[in-house]
């Protein structure tokens, strides 16, 4: 994904923190710093085949995306959750946990650009 709208909707989030400057920073750090994690326990999962720990790190990482409207995220990771429940070969598990990791690491100067408005 090329285009910035496609990966990140700065809407969402006026409308979760109704317009509020200081709740908007506060969610998207809240974001950057809580996604790592999460992202780690996913690829921890992946990695062990548990598919159950798989499934609800990936729906974590998918709500937790769309919260803040990072759009590309959320797709990713449903993408990969639909992977995991169908008990789709561990590889294309892998390539995407790797695709939603250089996501968020496109996305996060773009997050946190938006964070100091």
């Amino acid at each position: 994904m090329d285009n910035q709208a496609a990966r990140f909707d700065p809407h969402v989030l006026d409308s979760l923190t109704n317009g509020n400057a200081a709740l908007r920073s506060a969610v998207i750090a809240s974001f950057l710093a809580g996604f790592p994690p999460q992202l780690s326990e996913l690829t921890a999962a992946i990695n062990r085949q548990d598919r159950r720990m798989a499934r609800f790190y990936a729906h974590a990482v998918k709500g937790m995306s769309k919260q803040v409207g990072a759009e590309s995220l959320r797709a990713l990771a449903e993408q990969l959750e639909t992977v995991v429940s169908n008990d789709v070969a561990a590889i294309a598990a892998s390539t995407l946990v790797a695709d939603i990791s250089g996501e968020f690491d496109v996305l996060r100067p773009i997050m946190e650009k938006e964070r100091s408005k």
